[in-house]
């Protein structure tokens, strides 16, 4: 990768580009097969000095949460979960589902 990296950047390929295809590569084949990958492009972005100024920031247009659904998720988790594993239906509400 360090070669394709490389590669990329000298002809043209902006880093921010670079970090939208492993964003992509970790939704698409999971974060395992990812995570090599952002090693790499650290060390090479180190090595063609480019910073985390100049990759984009992340500024997500969330969708507004549906009550709802939210409540009948919640009710769910808690039917199926809530009397063997309750820390999963805690979890659940407090990180996975959590309203930002």
């Amino acid at each position: 990768m360090h070669f394709h990296f490389n590669h990329a950047l000298d002809h043209g390929v902006k880093p921010g580009e670079i970090s939208e295809i492993i964003t992509h590569l970790a939704f698409y084949s999971g974060w395992a097969n990812a995570r090599p990958a952002v090693g790499v492009a650290k060390d090479v972005f180190a090595h063609h000095k480019i910073g985390a100024d100049q990759l984009p920031a992340a500024s997500p247009l969330l969708l507004p949460l549906d009550n709802a659904a939210e409540a009948k998720r919640a009710t769910t988790v808690e039917q199926q979960f809530g009397t063997v594993a309750p820390g999963i239906v805690q979890y659940s509400t407090d990180v996975l589902f959590r309203a930002l």
